[in-house]
Parts: structure tokens; sequence; C-alpha cells
């Protein structure tokens, strides 16, 4: 997995087996940032759509946008989240 910033710069990598969920390698994958400080928010598909990992996110102040799986109502909201953050780069 890699997290990359808007330019595409890779600000971090981290390599496992083929068998893990991607949403279970998000933390590993901070632990590997390479800059300094963490990001603000960070942009994943619909299976990064999870309480969990968003609540440990939340605690590190670190904002998850993805759209949700079930209502579109709430994909609505997560794509009005994402062109904020594209209009703010």
């Amino acid at each position: 997995m890699v997290i990359a910033d808007a330019s595409g710069l890779p600000l971090a990598v981290h390599t496992d087996s083929a068998r893990p969920h991607g949403v279970t390698l998000v933390q590993a994958t901070l632990n590997e940032i390479v800059t300094m400080g963490q990001p603000r928010r960070i942009i994943g598909d619909r299976a990064y759509d999870s309480d969990p990992p968003d609540n440990a996110l939340a605690a590190q102040r670190i904002e998850m946008i993805a759209p949700h799986l079930t209502a579109v109502v709430h994909l609505a909201f997560s794509m009005i989240l994402l062109r904020r953050v594209i209009r703010e780069l």
C-alpha cells in the first residue's frame, strides 16, 4: 500500500502479503511515513468505508474520506467532501 500526496509524491510505502484486506493495512502504512507529520486526510475507495479504521484515524486527527457502501445519501455527502478536498489543492 502507498500513501501519496496530492501531486503523487509517495509519503509512505508498506508491503505485505496479498492475504490481508487493504483497510487493515492503513495503520501499518501510516507508521511508515518518511516525511515530517501526518496527512490531515486520506482518500480511499468504498472498501475503506468501515467504522473501526475511521475511529482509529480520527483519534490521530486524520480524516478518512471514502464513499459509503449503503446509502445514496451518504455517497453524496462523501462526494461533497471529496470535491472540497480537491478544491483546496
